[in-house]
């Protein structure tokens, strides 16, 4: 099987890391600089939840705009950024890695690749 590299540019994660440091200087230090590992498990946790709920509402038939969702899934992005910062994580690296193994694992040939 022939592997297929997607370039992945890690940039928009990078990105994300510096806005979301300077967010956090600026205004959350306050409630946020005494934070622990469960704290920002938490607000991972919480952010996914409302997605979930809103899913919940469409699968019942509710109305729930498209532009909710989004919003959402934004915040848990967000706040898996905000969670691997804590760990020292590079969250780029960490992605390419687990979605290249679960190709692997189901025998797809279809691979990310970081861009320099």
């Amino acid at each position: 099987m022939s592997i297929k590299p997607i370039p992945f540019d890690p940039t928009s994660f990078d990105t994300l890391h510096e806005a979301n440091k300077l967010r956090q200087g600026e205004s959350y230090t306050e409630r946020t600089g005494s934070w622990i590992s469960s704290d920002w498990a938490a607000s991972l946790a919480g952010e996914v939840g409302e997605f979930c709920n809103l899913v919940k509402k469409l699968r019942r038939g509710d109305q729930v705009p498209s532009e909710e969702l989004a919003r959402e899934l934004a915040d848990v992005i967000i706040y898996a950024e905000l969670n691997a910062s804590y760990h020292g994580i590079d969250l780029a690296k960490a992605v390419v890695s687990k979605f290249n193994e679960v190709s692997q694992r189901v025998g797809s040939k279809i691979r990310l690749q970081l861009l320099p």
